[in-house]
């Protein structure tokens, strides 16, 4: 019973940690006033779609055992507010963001850095290879599957493989 205890005040204690970061970051990114106040008057109204947009806001930062992820979202949520993006790209940003690997945010910030610096749009394993991190294989494809790098395929006298990148428009976003 002690145990369970400790495990939930450690999560309860999370959780209060990333809906502060979350609350402190989107202060600073100067949310629409009007998308505030259309919301809360929704929430006053008991309109359904506020209920949704709340609670799928609370379950993701629910979910981070870190608060750069809780950062990150309190910058979608404040393009939302800001007309910047729509919520249902919201709720995919949602899921690309608590899919994402501590450590491949960091490489693909490492990636998008080189290629935006070196004016570089396709990077070859060469290319990935200067960067702090070094060329990784298994992040490159994990940042590939949740759409923020697009493999690119060289093919050669009877073998083909993924051997560059490009980084997706969502990925630019993102960055």
């Amino acid at each position: 019973m002690a145990i369970g205890k400790f495990g939930w005040s450690i999560k309860n204690a999370l959780v209060l940690r990333n809906q502060l970061a979350f609350i402190q970051t989107l202060k600073r990114g100067n949310p629409d006033y009007n998308a505030v106040n259309k919301r809360q008057k929704a929430l006053e109204s008991g309109e359904s779609w506020i209920y949704k947009e709340i609670e799928t806001t609370v379950v993701y930062l629910e979910r981070y055992t870190d608060t750069q992820k809780a950062k990150y979202q309190a910058k979608l949520y404040s393009d939302v507010l800001n007309g910047i993006i729509s919520y249902s790209l919201y709720e995919e940003l949602l899921i690309i963001l608590d899919n994402l690997f501590p450590q491949d945010i960091c490489y693909f910030l490492d990636i998008t850095n080189y290629s935006i610096s070196n004016n570089i749009e396709v990077l070859g394993t060469n290319d990935l290879s200067k960067i702090s991190w070094g060329y990784c294989y298994e992040r490159c494809r994990r940042l590939e599957y949740l759409g923020l790098l697009k493999g690119l395929i060289s093919t050669a006298l009877g073998t083909s493989s993924i051997d560059k990148y490009t980084i997706d428009p969502i990925g630019y976003y993102l960055y």
